[in-house]
């Protein structure tokens, strides 16, 4: 039986380097169709803590709305976590490609939506931050019963927000948590085992074989 030690070889290379995969990253838990905080004349916040590394890739968060509440895009920043407070900016941007799907739940203020977007990946060290989220451009800072929807379980500390003229006060404890996860990757390689180790030297020492065969 002829053995293919250079398909061998990819297999063992993948193992040692490890497989990234879009993963659950972050979790602050589901709707509870009861309440939300403002997000057009507020940017509201919610804090998170990422035990290791990760690529955040993904946002997705519910709200609760009317009819003509929604501006047509969401704007979204990530801020370092300064005593329980937002702090510097690390990453921003507004996206008009949100997927918004009703869930067919209506609070007496409104309709329930889940919102999925994607962002330019975001790479954050293992610690606690913040996501702020923002009903349209952030130019668009006229109340407009647009609402980041509370969450069913405390996960963490009360969110925070930012009234508008935004980036000129400070932030305020909004007295609730909100609905919303984020997806991504992991980005801390594993440690390969000793059989995998050996695996990988089995098939680096084919390739010699094989190019040995073929010279001569």
């Amino acid at each position: 039986m002829k053995f293919n030690f250079s398909a061998l070889a990819v297999f063992a290379l993948a193992v040692l380097g490890g497989t990234s995969q879009a993963a659950v990253v972050y979790d602050n838990g589901l709707p509870n169709q009861q309440n939300g905080n403002e997000m057009t004349q507020w940017i509201q916040a919610e804090d998170f803590t990422l035990a290791t590394a990760a690529k955040i890739t993904d946002v997705h968060f519910w709200s609760v709305e009317g009819l003509s509440s929604y501006q047509g895009s969401v704007s979204w920043g990530f801020y370092s976590n300064v005593g329980g407070v937002p702090g510097a900016l690390i990453a921003s941007g507004n996206t008009s490609a949100v997927t918004r799907t009703a869930t067919g739940n209506s609070l007496f203020f409104g309709s329930e939506f889940l919102n999925d977007f994607d962002i330019l990946p975001v790479s954050l060290a293992a610690g606690s931050y913040f996501l702020g989220l923002h009903n349209g451009l952030l130019s668009v800072d006229s109340r407009n019963e647009y609402y980041w929807e509370t969450q069913a379980t405390s996960v963490g500390a009360n969110g925070q927000e930012d009234v508008s003229p935004f980036g000129v006060g400070s932030w305020f404890d909004n007295g609730q948590e909100h609905a919303f996860y984020l997806t991504g990757e992991a980005t801390t390689n594993p440690i390969p085992e000793p059989s995998s180790m050996a695996l990988v030297g089995l098939a680096m020492c084919g390739i010699g074989i094989a190019r040995r065969r073929k010279s001569a």
